[in-house]
């Protein structure tokens, strides 16, 4: 490769983790996970370049979590608006994750499969 092709690389991958800060936690999420798993996106519907099948919102739609959120006042209060199943479903995909990476407010957690 060029010298010139190599400052451009450089420039547009200076680009990419500037403009897209998830792009450093996708990358090393190529590693930290198994080939079969699949990524479900929760909060952020921009997963380009992840290396793993993925399922997200699109940036329109209505956030999944947002009845929950909106208006309360913190973790606790959001938490006293689910249903008691949805209370104790939410329990337990806590209980069952496992942190596997992060990058600034982004957290990667593996969930065993279903």
């Amino acid at each position: 490769m060029a010298l010139f092709d190599r400052i451009l690389l450089a420039h547009g991958l200076a680009c990419v983790a500037r403009n897209f800060p998830p792009s450093a936690l996708f990358a090393r999420a190529g590693e930290a996970l198994p080939p079969e798993a699949v990524f479900l996106s929760v909060g952020q519907p921009r997963v380009y370049g992840f290396p793993r099948p993925t399922v997200t919102s699109a940036v329109t739609d209505p956030l999944a979590l947002q009845r929950f959120l909106e208006g309360a006042e913190g973790p606790g209060e959001a938490a006293l608006r689910l249903s008691p199943a949805e209370s104790d479903a939410m329990r337990r995909l806590i209980e069952a994750s496992t942190p596997v990476d992060r990058e600034g407010p982004l957290l990667l957690v593996a969930l065993p499969p279903s």
